[in-house]
Parts: structure tokens; C-alpha cells; sequence
């Protein structure tokens, strides 16, 4: 069994998508005594050359982060150090240092390049391609567009930090089979959602994770990391 977490904000507030920062520490600590948890790079390994997990392991995890927000650094860094295990954040790169205010109310701030640097440096961050304008791509009109966007945000990246980016994850977690095609030509392996990896038959450009969230429960959170609970859940969904 695979599972890739998908995060947004570490930070306590009401934003739908921030976990505590003493939530995070506890699923965290739950999952590594649980899971093998990898890095994406060892994940890619893993998905062309399947292996066992290591003795009383459940299976394997990976951690990620969309949009890169600044308490992600200051809340999220923290505890995977303490844990001693890896993380990955999908940046937008034309978002880099900027501020925004959500629907919420709650100001935002985005991490600056040098942030994002001195992640890096950590070793237990890499920093990965979330686009360049955060497009959801089945929204866009044409495949040169969706490529420029893809391009670019490499682009920045490897100026900017002085490495490549071979993991990709859709704003929104949303793809059709167009955009798809086109996150294929430039990226290894692309994350979208909602649910677990079966690596006998997943697409390496469409990858589910589960995203959590500020209304999951600790009980919500470990049933989510067992298969049977989103075989009945798309069971429900095809049945409505």
C-alpha cells in the first residue's frame, strides 16, 4: 500500500485546510511508526521496482505540501525534523514572498526564494513544481498554454534554486486526460487526489493522495490511510 499526504497550512486558525501544529506532530509521529515513509524520489524508485516495506510496516508514505505557505517553514519544518523524515512543497513560483487573504479572512504569506533555498539545505525538504500561475489545468484552452505554464515554473525553479523538478502537483488536484498528456512530457510522476496509490494499475501522471484537512479527526485521519475505506467510499459515490 502507497499513501502520499497532501497538506496546505500548519498554523491554527479556521482556514478548512490548516492542521494544528500539535495535530501535525501527532499524525506524523503516528505514521512513521505505521508507514515507511519516503521521499518522492524513493517513491518514483519504488513504483518501477516494487518492493516490500520494511518488517511491521503497513506500507509506504510520503509527505507533501501545496502552495507553500510560509507556516510550513516555521510550523511544518519542525516537526519532520523532530521526526527525522522528509517532506515535499509544490511551489508556485510567481506566488514567491507574496501575501494573500483567503475567503476566510486569513492573511497568507508565501514563502520567498530564500526560504525556499534554505529548505532545501535542511535535507528534509525538496521543493517541487506546482505550476507557475497556479492554473487548474482542465481550465485552460489550449495545450500551449498548459505547457508554458508547466515550462515556466521549471524554469524558475532551476534558476532560482539550481535543480530540476521531476514531481508535479495539479492545483486543485484537478486533470482530464488532456492535461494529463501534457504533464507527462515534462514531469516523472504527477499528484492529484482523492485516495491511495494501487501501484499494480496507477497512472504515474495522475497520482491520488490524501488531503488532509482541519476537520479530520485523528480517528478520520488513520481510517483514510486504509484501502477498504475508499473502495466503500467510491462504492457510495458511484452508487449517488
Amino acid at each position: 500500500m502507497i499513501v502520499v499526504l497532501a497538506y496546505h497550512s500548519i498554523q491554527t486558525d479556521t482556514y478548512a485546510h490548516s492542521v494544528n501544529p500539535e495535530v501535525f506532530d501527532k499524525q506524523i509521529r503516528w505514521l512513521k511508526r505505521h508507514f515507511e515513509i519516503l521521499s518522492l524520489i524513493d517513491l518514483d524508485r519504488l513504483l518501477h521496482h516494487p518492493r516490500r516495506p520494511a518488517k511491521h510496516k503497513r506500507g509506504f508514505a510520503s509527505i507533501t505540501f501545496d502552495d507553500g505557505f510560509e507556516n510550513v517553514l516555521t510550523n511544518g519544518l519542525p516537526v519532520l525534523a523532530k521526526h527525522g523524515v522528509p517532506g515535499t512543497v509544490f511551489f508556485p513560483t510567481s506566488f514567491a514572498g507574496t501575501s494573500v487573504t483567503n475567503t476566510y479572512g486569513i492573511k497568507y504569506t508565501y514563502l520567498d526564494w530564500n526560504q525556499l533555498h534554505a529548505m532545501e539545505k535542511t535535507g528534509f525538504f525538496t521543493i517541487q513544481s506546482h505550476g507557475h500561475d497556479h492554473l487548474v489545468l482542465p481550465e485552460v484552452k489550449d495545450e500551449q498554454t498548459i505547457g508554458t505554464e508547466l515550462v515556466r515554473g521549471q524554469e524558475i525553479i532551476r534558476n532560482r534554486l539550481g535543480k530540476t523538478t521531476d514531481f508535479y502537483a495539479y492545483p486543485k488536484g484537478k486533470w482530464d486526460v488532456r492535461s494529463r498528456k501534457v504533464v507527462g512530457r515534462h514531469f516523472r510522476l504527477a499528484f492529484a487526489g482523492d485516495g491511495l496509490i494501487d501501484e499494480r494499475s496507477c497512472n504515474p501522471h495522475s497520482l491520488p493522495r490524501v488531503i488532509v484537512t482541519r476537520s479530520m479527526s485523528f480517528w478520520k485521519f488513520k481510517l483514510s490511510l486504509h484501502p477498504w475505506f475508499w473502495k466503500l467510499k467510491n462504492r457510495r459515490s458511484s452508487a449517488s
